[in-house]
């Protein structure tokens, strides 16, 4: 929707322009409307649940459902994290790899968690800790467990933001976690 959304917009802006500058007449500006926003419910699961999605899967999988719960960042950051990119003195997971295309996206550091860094350093040695597509693992173990509506990697993101907000950490905490901003996280979860 957001696409859309800016793309109708940028065709207003180019109509404006052409009719500013005399390309098309006022009979010939087409009409763009912008569609209505329809409020999205944002799925997450709750404290009992996350502790028995966790709890049932195995192995790799739970490895990754814990450190992406946890650190709140997108599926594909967790799937692809190198060893470089921790610092374990620090306590922290630098989302963004050297050299690295930046995007829109912020990626700021993710301070590491006591169950991020047992199992990070358990995992450490491959040189990547997951190293692969967890989504089909993720959706099957979710579908399984009766979480079909919920079967989606990124509804971790939003469960971490979730909890943290009913547990009383602030906003702006919540924000900088996730790489949003305050708007955002107030927009999505208010």
């Amino acid at each position: 929707d957001s696409t859309i959304e800016r793309e109708l917009g940028i065709l207003r802006a180019a109509a404006g322009h052409a009719l500013k500058a005399g390309r098309i007449t006022l009979a010939e500006m087409p009409v763009i409307e912008k569609p209505k926003r329809v409020a999205t419910k944002v799925g997450f699961y709750t404290k009992e649940e996350l502790r028995f999605i966790i709890g049932t899967a195995e192995g790799d999988l739970q490895d990754f459902l814990t450190v992406l719960y946890y650190t709140g960042a997108r599926r594909r950051v967790i799937e692809n994290l190198e060893e470089k990119q921790v610092d374990f003195t620090a306590g922290v997971i630098h989302q963004a790899k050297d050299g690295e295309r930046q995007t829109k996206k912020r990626r700021p550091p993710i301070p590491l968690d006591a169950p991020v860094r047992e199992i990070l350093k358990r995992r450490a040695g491959r040189g990547v800790f997951f190293g692969k597509d967890m989504y089909d693992a993720y959706r099957r173990h979710l579908e399984g467990q009766g979480f079909a509506d919920r079967a989606n990697p990124h509804v971790m993101r939003h469960t971490r933001a979730t909890l943290m907000l009913m547990d009383g950490v602030p906003i702006y905490q919540v924000a900088r976690r996730l790489g949003d901003t305050v708007a955002t996280i107030e927009k999505t979860y208010a």
